[in-house]
């Protein structure tokens, strides 16, 4: 084997190790990293070494599977093994991607709010449908971003959940009057503090409602309900929709899987339940979620309380006038009507 091309394998972050005659004469350092010790003959299959012309495949390595390069030049066989991404490299680039993304959302805001103030005077319906369904797409497209991006860094404190929960409820009540959907709120107990991120659990349940809100027909029912158990708090939205099979059931917590339809053209990317499990999991708690297809579905998150008096108890995040309406409708864009968005609605 050539020094030059020594130097040349030296530097790839792929991992390379060559044989000849049978035996390993080399391995670069990136090789040494995924796989220390062990021997390119233990690492990859027989059917791919003693190929006769070049072949790609796959290997197992720590970090997951591995797609595999064995090609032959001068007699030598040069294996190269290109390792899956490391998960924080993703996470990093995931990030930077959603920023881009809230910052082009951002300009995209900006403008079609000095449409619509240009606009609006007139009174043009056709005109303020238009601006309603710029409005819509800009929170649907947030709504995703934020999913994507997952929950991220934050301070726990202590908070009512009971009072957030009542306020969120009656808050989105308004919103879907329109839908001749029943939705209702109750709770054990008059006050419960637990201790986390208000603006999560504020998340979690829109998500949730939104979930119901979109599988219930009209004349159906929704309802929120807060409990104590033992030492959690168990927020629970049940409802009487389409209900959920048994098969789909074992993907309802996976990303980019719709739990309650594959052919409903409404139905999101599924990304909401994976959410909320992540806040609630966030939370020292669990997501438990039993349906039955016609008959409806009831999804539950836990929560540890707070521990403390009363006198620690923080107002919640959102006060419903004016940031609950922005979380309202980038949270439920998927199903809201667009007369949500129109102007005379947001003013």
């Amino acid at each position: 084997m050539k020094d030059l091309y020594k130097t040349l394998f030296a530097a790839l972050p792929e991992a390379v190790a060559v044989l000849a005659g049978g035996e390993q004469i080399y391995t670069n350092p990136s090789f040494k990293k995924l796989f220390g010790d062990i021997p390119v003959q233990n690492v990859v299959p027989y059917e791919l070494l003693e190929a006769e012309d070049s072949i790609a495949g796959s290997v197992a390595t720590s970090r997951g599977s591995a797609a595999v390069f064995v090609c032959r030049q001068d007699g030598e066989t040069v294996v190269t093994v290109f390792p899956p991404a490391d998960p924080a490299d993703d996470r990093a680039a995931l990030d930077s991607t959603c920023a881009a993304i809230r910052n082009t959302l951002g300009v995209f805001h900006m403008a079609s709010s000095l449409i619509r103030a240009q606009t609006e005077p007139a009174g043009d319906p056709k005109m303020n449908l238009y601006s309603a369904m710029l409005n819509q797409s800009y929170y649907t497209v947030m709504r995703l971003t934020n999913n994507i991006a997952g929950i991220g860094p934050g301070e726990n404190a202590l908070f009512d959940i009971v009072e957030l929960c009542r306020d969120l409820v009656e808050s989105v009540a308004v919103f879907i009057s329109g839908k001749r959907i029943e939705l209702t709120f109750g709770s054990d107990v008059d006050s419960l503090v637990v201790s986390g991120r208000a603006e999560l659990i504020e998340r979690a349940l829109l998500n949730l409602l939104s979930n119901s809100i979109k599988y219930t027909p009209a004349g159906g029912r929704v309802h929120v309900r807060v409990q104590r158990l033992g030492d959690r708090a168990v927020l629970s939205v049940s409802d009487t929709g389409c209900g959920i099979s048994s098969s789909q059931l074992r993907s309802a917590f996976s990303r980019f899987r719709e739990a309650r339809s594959t052919t409903d053209p409404n139905a999101g990317v599924g990304f909401g339940l994976t959410v909320v499990r992540e806040i609630a999991e966030a939370h020292g708690g669990g997501i438990f979620l039993e349906s039955s297809p016609d008959k409806g579905t009831r999804v539950a998150i836990s929560i540890a309380l707070g521990t403390g008096g009363d006198d620690k108890v923080s107002a919640p995040t959102v006060k419903y006038k004016l940031k609950s309406s922005e979380l309202i409708l980038t949270e439920l864009s998927d199903v809201l009507d667009n007369s949500c968005y129109m102007p005379e609605f947001l003013d």
